[in-house]
């Protein structure tokens, strides 16, 4: 059972040392159960959704309950809004490690800064990142899985991270001086690579001692990331109990069959914190439920619920530092740019995001812009690089960072009719279409 409000664990006393009142602090009675709370595409949106306040809150009352909670990332955390790309996803490590954060895999984007500046990043972590399947130079560069404890239950995490990274973030981050790659992602087009990375890791764990094993992926489930969709990993091993999934920003809920035939849970938990994901652990039952809860409001948990906690503090002064210059307005609008269908919205009430099937006004925006600064008769940009709403109003510089955080650079090409159009074509055959604009339409 999940309680939202206030629960205190403090022991009032009445022992007088004049006209003070001592307060003891009184630890919880465990239970013997743990709960795993799992996260996924956050994408720095700190302030979103349950937001990391209401997931403090959360994860303070089931310990006040009497569970052992653990928390773990699937990826996609440190990079999207402007905190992260003004910070180069430091902030975000900083914050995880005030959440305690237990355990983290790489997602596509968590690259997006530099494949080598990623892994310093990784160094300041107080939890461990691991991945079954990334390599530099041939050598794997995170551990492929750990063990964690709690109530006396041995739970291992498998962390595998989805191969379209080498060309969902920036290929060029993966090579050397030479654009030779370095980095790899297990990326062979049958899938046994990453199949076995994750089986081998599987049965290691299980050899050290794991009771129960969970994959952490970042895998997704659309039409091009086959043949490493959750759902081919699922079905190529044995040994997984749950698969904790992002990548695809879904909130899907699914049982499939493993390669003997017993059922799997695949849970993922959406975006931005709009939902949180919890796995609940009985030492008498096993694994008893997996899914996730929702926050559907426009406005944040921690707002709404007035929870005011040491890390709603510490978000407010993270954004403080960078408030003037994100506040700087440089330009105004008379419409809402948008990226999102006007009426559409998905099976959770979430809107959905257009952008990526059709034409919108901030996508042609953009484009326009393109067209204005490099004098190109054509311009293409890819509408998933394309991330937030513009209001109608002020527009500010924090604004432009939200629209496009990827901090993707212009290039000019000389190129063919026929090459446009074959790129335009294999493209929209993956359904995410490129917003592009010819001049002789401005």
């Amino acid at each position: 059972m999940l309680v939202f409000g206030a629960v205190s664990c403090a022991k009032p006393s009445r022992d007088k040392v004049g006209e003070e009142t001592v307060t003891e602090t009184v630890a919880a009675e465990k239970n013997g159960e743990v709960i795993v709370l799992f996260t996924s595409d956050v994408h720095c949106g700190v302030e979103k959704g349950f937001g990391y306040a209401g997931l403090q809150q959360i994860r303070d009352n089931l310990e006040n309950q009497g569970y052992t909670t653990l928390l773990v990332d699937d990826g996609d955390s440190i990079q999207g809004e402007s905190l992260g790309t003004l910070t180069k996803g430091e902030a975000l490590i900083d914050l995880m490690n005030s959440m305690k954060c237990d355990v983290a895999i790489p997602g596509n984007h968590e690259f997006d800064f530099g494949a080598d500046h990623f892994i310093l990043l990784t160094e300041k972590a107080d939890f461990p990142y691991i991945s079954c399947n990334i390599t530099k130079n041939g050598e794997p560069v995170f551990e492929p899985y750990v063990i964690k404890e709690a109530a006396g239950i041995k739970i291992a995490f498998v962390g595998v991270t989805t191969p379209e990274t080498i060309t969902s973030s920036t290929p060029s981050l993966f090579q050397d001086e030479n654009g030779e790659y370095i980095f790899g992602f297990m990326q062979d087009k049958s899938g046994e690579a990453v199949y076995n990375a994750v089986q081998n890791a599987f049965d290691s764990a299980r050899a050290e001692g794991a009771d129960y094993v969970y994959v952490m992926g970042h895998m997704g489930y659309e039409e091009q990331v086959h043949p490493w969709a959750y759902s081919d990993v699922i079905s190529h091993t044995n040994g997984i109990d749950v698969f904790l999934d992002g990548h695809s920003r879904d909130t899907e809920r699914v049982v499939m069959k493993n390669k003997d035939g017993k059922d799997v849970v695949r849970s993922a938990c959406g975006t931005k914190l709009n939902c949180i994901g919890y796995s609940k652990i009985s030492p008498d039952e096993g694994i008893t439920d997996t899914n996730i809860w929702k926050w559907n409001n426009d406005i944040c948990a921690a707002e709404l619920l007035g929870i005011n906690n040491e890390i709603g503090d510490k978000i407010k002064a993270a954004k403080a530092d960078l408030e003037k210059l994100l506040n700087t307005v440089i330009g105004h609008s008379s419409v809402e740019l948008t990226i999102f269908d006007p009426k559409e919205k998905d099976l959770d009430g979430n809107p959905v995001r257009m952008i990526r099937r059709a034409e919108t006004n901030l996508a042609n925006f953009c484009t326009d812009a393109v067209l204005s600064l490099t004098g190109a008769d054509i311009a293409v940009i890819n509408g998933g690089g394309i991330r937030a709403n513009i209001a109608k109003g002020d527009v500010t510089y924090g604004d432009l960072i939200d629209v496009f955080p990827f901090d993707n650079h212009i290039c000019i090409l000389g190129v063919t009719g026929q090459q446009i159009l074959d790129a335009l074509e294999g493209y929209s055959r993956r359904e995410r279409r490129f917003p592009s604009r010819c001049r002789d339409e401005l």
